[in-house]
């Protein structure tokens, strides 16, 4: 199973001074906490958030807690706005611990897709962040 949820700015990062929940300490902390409380141990939980224009994934593994989710991960994919991204290099300096590879940059956008295998064992869910322009795959991730 994977649950998916939705900000309009960056829950996972820390690391730069832009619109993001680490500016809101408390109040991170607390979604976090709400996230994985209330997640079963055996399910994916996916963050989707933009508002960078660059794109980026973030893995946060939380190191234990309740329901049996000790060593459980939140991944998260930033996209970036369809039309306006910030210059190459621009956001090389950020180097987050959470981040999962160097910054996807170029107008770009995500992209969802769910295989429904026949059996749990061959179900997946694909998150890509795919170019603007030419609508190719860039960088993506798979959970199973």
């Amino acid at each position: 199973q994977c649950r998916i949820v939705v900000s309009p700015i960056q829950v996972l990062p820390t690391c730069h001074g832009w619109d993001g929940w680490h500016l809101f300490p408390h109040e991170r902390d607390r979604l976090l906490h709400a996230l994985q409380s209330s997640a079963r141990s055996t399910e994916q939980l996916m963050l989707l958030s933009g508002d960078r224009h660059v794109g980026a994934f973030y893995r946060y593994s939380v190191m234990g807690g309740e329901n049996n989710n000790s060593g459980w991960n939140i991944h998260e994919v930033t996209s970036s706005s369809l039309t306006h991204s910030v210059p190459w290099g621009f956001c090389d300096h950020e180097r987050d611990d959470c981040q999962l590879g160097g910054p996807v940059y170029g107008n770009n956008f995500g992209l969802l897709q769910r295989n429904n295998g026949s059996n749990s064992k061959q179900k997946s869910i694909q998150i890509a962040l795919h170019s603007a322009d030419t609508g190719e795959s860039i960088r993506s991730i798979e959970f199973s």
